[in-house]
Formats: C-alpha cells, sequence, structure tokens
C-alpha cells in the first residue's frame, strides 16, 4: 500500500515543537486528514474544506473520529484550523492541532474533491444513512438509506449554500461513517492492513 502512496514534503512542524510519542508501546495510528479544494488566492494553491482527526486502534478493529469545524477557536494556538492552514499548510494545521489537544499525529492525509470521489468509487460505493434530507448539485438526497457512487457522495458532502454549512459537521460525519463501514466490511481495517 505504501508504495502507491505519495508523500507531502515537509508536512509536519519541527520535532521540537510536537508533543511526545506516548511512553507506552501502543500500535494505535492517528491521522489528520484534510479535505482540499482550489483556491488560487492562497499562497498554498488550496484551502481547507474539512478537517478530521482520525484514530485507529492497534487492532485495527475500531476507528475513532472527531470532524473539527474550520471556524472553530483553537485557544491554545490562538486560531482556526482554516487560519492555521492558510498560513501555514499542513504543517501549521498540524502544530496548531496538536497544541490544542495534545495528541501527537502520527500520518497527514490531504485529500482533493477527484481523490474523494476516486476512492469512494474504488469501494463500489458506499451505503449512507442520510439523517435529513438534502439536495445539492443536480441529487436529491431523501432521508434514509441510500446507495452512493463518488460523484453523488462529493455533492452530498459539499455545501450547496451558505446556509448548508450549519449541517455540513454532521453530512461530513455520516459520509465518514459509512467509508468505515465500507472498508471494515471489505477487511482493510484488519490488522493485517499496512498503514505504516
Amino acid at each position: 500500500m505504501a508504495s502507491n502512496v505519495s508523500g507531502v514534503e515537509n508536512a509536519f512542524p519541527t520535532e521540537g515543537s510536537r508533543p511526545t510519542a506516548p511512553a507506552q508501546a501502543s500500535d494505535a495510528l492517528t491521522f489528520l486528514v484534510t479535505a482540499v479544494e482550489p483556491d488560487y488566492a492562497a499562497s498554498t494553491g488550496v484551502k481547507a474544506d474539512a478537517v478530521l482527526l482520525l484514530r485507529f486502534t492497534g487492532d485495527r478493529a475500531h476507528a475513532q473520529v472527531v470532524f473539527l469545524p474550520l471556524d472553530v477557536w483553537l485557544a491554545s494556538y490562538s486560531t482556526t484550523p482554516a487560519q492555521a492552514f492558510t498560513a501555514g499548510g499542513s504543517a501549521g494545521l498540524i502544530h496548531a492541532v496538536e497544541t490544542e489537544t495534545g495528541v501527537r499525529m502520527d500520518h497527514y492525509a490531504p485529500v482533493d474533491f477527484d481523490g474523494f470521489r476516486t476512492i469512494t468509487d474504488a469501494l463500489g460505493g458506499v451505503d449512507v444513512d442520510v439523517p435529513q434530507p438534502y439536495a445539492d448539485r443536480g441529487y436529491t438526497f431523501a432521508a434514509g438509506g441510500q446507495h452512493m457512487d463518488g460523484q453523488a457522495a462529493l455533492a452530498y458532502v459539499r455545501n450547496a449554500d451558505d446556509a448548508a454549512k450549519d449541517t455540513g459537521a454532521l453530512r461530513m460525519q455520516t459520509m465518514t461513517q459509512a467509508l468505515f463501514d465500507r472498508l471494515s466490511a471489505q477487511g482493510a481495517l484488519s490488522t493485517s492492513a499496512d498503514f505504516r
């Protein structure tokens, strides 16, 4: 798996400014995942659209997901995730999140719209339990169980307008759960999976 994944240069802040790794041996892995979209006004050429903190247990039997709203105030770092990413890219964002949470990130993964769509399609689509009706980009999602391909899933997690931002976190959490359910069903989260 690792041979098929390209790295992000200078993704992490300098070592001295980061939380120390836990003293006890642990195979748990923590990822910071950033959904990104083009922003040609930004120095990095992209802006953060969503930030997720993912932690896999050592046996890979469970995954815990925390959705970080882009505009939430990180008091320990005096910024928001969106501002930290805009100012310092992935290293700035990781530093802000690690400072606020005290949790050390093991890996960083940026996912753009094409990547999200490709991942969803590669899994054969996902079964999503839609909590409330939503419409975007020509798709209408009724409440209840629905199977979504990559294009539909992308429309579901994106904000149709400013008002849709109020339900953005719920839609992202719902989609993340569906993706992990699908990964688990295919055995991708087994102890043999190579996350390193």
